[in-house]
C-alpha cells in the first residue's frame, strides 16, 4: 500500500475513535437544545443509515477512480467543516439535516 493512502486510512481511524469517543455526550447535547432521548436515537440513525448506504454505493465506484487520497482528503476536510455545524444548531431538524451531510461526506 502506498504510504499516503496508508497515513489517510489511519487518520480515518483516529477520526472515526475520536467519533466513538463523543457518542456517549451525544444524547445531553440533543437534550440540550430541546431534544428527547429518542430524537438523538433518531438523528444518529440518520447519520448511521446514510454512512452505511453511501459505502456499500459508493464503494465499488471509487474502487474504480485512481483517485482514493484525494476522495479521503476532501471528505475529511468537509466533514472537519460540517463539524462545526454542531455550534449553531438550535433544534432537532436542523441537527437531522447536520447528521444527513456529515453521513454524505464520511
Amino acid at each position: 500500500m502506498r504510504r499516503e493512502i496508508a497515513v489517510l486510512a489511519f487518520a480515518a481511524i483516529l477520526s472515526y475513535f475520536a467519533e466513538a469517543l463523543y457518542a456517549p455526550i451525544y444524547a445531553v447535547y440533543v437534550e440540550g437544545i430541546g431534544g428527547s432521548v429518542l430524537d438523538a436515537g433518531l438523528t444518529w440513525g440518520i447519520y448511521m443509515t446514510v454512512l452505511g448506504s453511501l459505502v456499500l454505493i459508493l464503494g465499488r465506484y471509487i474502487d474504480k477512480l485512481k483517485r482514493h487520497a484525494w476522495i479521503l482528503y476532501f471528505g475529511h476536510i468537509v466533514a472537519g467543516f460540517l463539524s462545526f455545524g454542531y455550534l449553531f444548531i438550535q433544534d432537532v431538524l436542523q441537527l437531522a439535516v447536520l447528521q444527513f451531510l456529515m453521513g454524505l461526506v464520511w
